[in-house]
């Protein structure tokens, strides 16, 4: 039985996630060149938070964070901004979750 001398082989590895959605990519990159103190900008960059991650969007824009709570001082901004701060918020603690869940924490401490 040639069956016998070959095991069958090893089932596929699992898919790799995939890259963040272009599109998603694109609408993030022109939403963060309107100004921080564009308040059209924070409703929809919250919206496509929970899609395109935390970690990416802030590797898009490194200083958002600075740059959202320093438009807060607007009154007319403070609501939209306080949105995505709340969303990055949210998704940065559902990532690191993960992370933990699947062992690749960056073992932390070092202050």
């Amino acid at each position: 039985n040639p069956h016998a001398l070959f095991p069958p082989p090893p089932p596929p590895p699992p898919p790799a996630p995939a890259p963040p959605n272009a599109f998603l990519l694109s609408a993030a990159t022109q939403l963060l060149d309107k100004g921080a103190h564009n308040k059209g900008r924070y409703v929809p960059l919250a919206v496509i938070v929970p899609r395109l991650g935390a970690r990416n969007l802030l590797a898009l824009r490194p200083d958002l964070l600075d740059e959202t709570l320093s438009a807060m001082q607007d009154d007319s901004v403070c609501c939209a901004a306080g949105t995505l701060i709340a969303a990055l918020a949210a998704k940065l603690q559902r990532e690191m979750a993960e992370e933990e869940k699947s062992g690749g924490g960056g073992g932390g401490g070092g202050g």
